[in-house]
């Protein structure tokens, strides 16, 4: 009867071996979440930072006190699995975007073909977060009842996030993100059924054309300069750091109050080369 229960108390029947295995593989997960917590800290994403560490315990306490309930294992397991994951998408994503994932990022997921020069190290990276979201958790019953520690949890959480702003919870912004997907498919559905329009600003030509000088070519030099964020400011730096722009500038046709229809930067050059949409 003792040796039952002390088996109970040390993994509900896992060897000692296996136990050891599941402690580890528990603490390396909850250690790379809390990693990329500090990346976001370091980058100086307070909010994001703060707030994932308490949404990642959280996460921790609730599935360890599923954990207690026999039946509820492979539930807890399953939940941990998929909340981990999308903390971690959502934080990686925020070190290398500045942000949470957007629509915007969904829209433009059309042209991940111009990531197949460096697919390796990006299958990679996917590869290695997957298996770590994916790692098990220990199914050992906590000493102790979690209820108290995980209330204290929420609530903090809950603080930080009304203190804060609900941008800093990395759950709370997939939650947005479905809410965005769900209003833009009813947007678009709605045009769907609306009558088509476009024909009364549809043009096959160019009606206010400005006609070309007597003196310019047929086919005369044009360059167009197109660049990725770059500001007004930094041409105009009293460091001249951009001289060669500057000098083309002043002898360019500049068009200061230019405001282009789209977002991504390819969609915007379509756009501006070409007036469509």
């Amino acid at each position: 009867m003792e040796s039952r229960h002390l088996a109970r108390e040390g993994g509900h029947g896992a060897s000692p071996e296996k136990g050891r295995l599941l402690l580890v593989s528990t603490l390396l997960k909850l250690a790379c979440c809390a990693s990329l917590c500090l990346l976001a800290l370091v980058d100086g994403h307070m909010a994001q930072g703060l707030v994932g560490m308490l949404e990642v315990l959280v996460i921790f306490a609730l599935t360890l006190a599923l954990m207690g309930r026999g039946r509820l294992r492979m539930v807890a397991q399953l939940l941990n699995d998929a909340m981990v994951l999308l903390v971690v998408v959502q934080l990686a994503v925020l070190h290398f975007a500045g942000s949470y994932v957007t629509m915007v990022m969904l829209a433009n997921v059309d042209s991940i073909e111009d990531l197949a020069g460096n697919a390796g190290p990006y299958l990679a990276a996917a590869a290695a977060a997957i298996a770590i979201c994916l790692l098990p958790v220990a199914p050992r019953a906590p000493r102790r009842p979690l209820g108290l520690s995980l209330l204290a949890l929420l609530l903090a959480e809950a603080a930080a996030v009304t203190a804060m702003g609900p941008g800093g919870s990395p759950l709370l912004g997939c939650a947005s993100l479905v809410s965005q997907a769900r209003e833009r498919a009813a947007y678009v559905e709605r045009l769907s059924r609306m009558s088509d329009t476009s024909s009364r600003y549809f043009r096959p030509g160019l009606d206010s054309h400005v006609s070309r000088e007597d003196d310019l070519p047929k086919r005369p030099n044009v360059i167009l300069i197109f660049t990725e964020g770059l500001s007004q400011e930094v041409i105009d730096d009293e460091r001249d750091v951009m001289s060669n722009v500057r000098s083309f500038q002043g002898q360019s046709v500049s068009f200061e109050n230019c405001y282009n229809h789209s977002f991504a930067t390819y969609r915007g050059l379509s756009g501006q080369l070409f007036s469509g949409y």
